[in-house]
């Protein structure tokens, strides 16, 4: 699956950084590299960036939905599809590029992000049997 992600902070507004207290998200991984905010499912208020109708805003962080719901009709029909904006990802510490973005749904005030069957490469990687929905390229 993906227990979080980042977003370099440029890519964030910062009224939006304000408004929900991301300062402390806010990190380098490595020397030398961009500031980004972090996302992560373990953070005590877990958040996750979302656009929506056109805008982008922050939302809290719902449960992993499988991609293979949609398609069953499981969800509610209030149920709207969203992109996840992300650079980067990581699951079991295995930190991994994303380059256009995940596919999530907003339903009840949340976002939900979206999974599917782990490729083989993927599950090599992280040792998980999902992954994120990926927007575009994926591993």
């Amino acid at each position: 699956m993906c227990s979080g992600i980042s977003l370099s902070w440029r890519d964030v507004p910062d009224a939006l950084i304000k408004r929900h207290g991301l300062h402390d998200r806010i990190c380098t991984r490595s020397e030398g590299a961009d500031r980004e905010i972090q996302f992560l499912r373990r953070h005590r208020k877990p958040l996750v960036p979302a656009w929506r109708d056109s805008q982008l805003n922050i939302y809290p962080w719902g449960h992993h939905l499988r991609a293979e719901s949609l398609a069953d009709g499981f969800l509610a029909d209030d149920a709207m599809e969203v992109v996840i904006p992300a650079s980067m990802g990581v699951e079991k510490g295995v930190w991994f590029q994303i380059r256009e973005g995940l596919k999530g749904v907003f339903v009840r005030g949340r976002v939900h992000m979206l999974t599917k069957p782990a490729s083989h490469y993927y599950r090599i990687m992280t040792r998980s049997r999902r992954m994120p929905v990926f927007i575009g390229n994926d591993y």
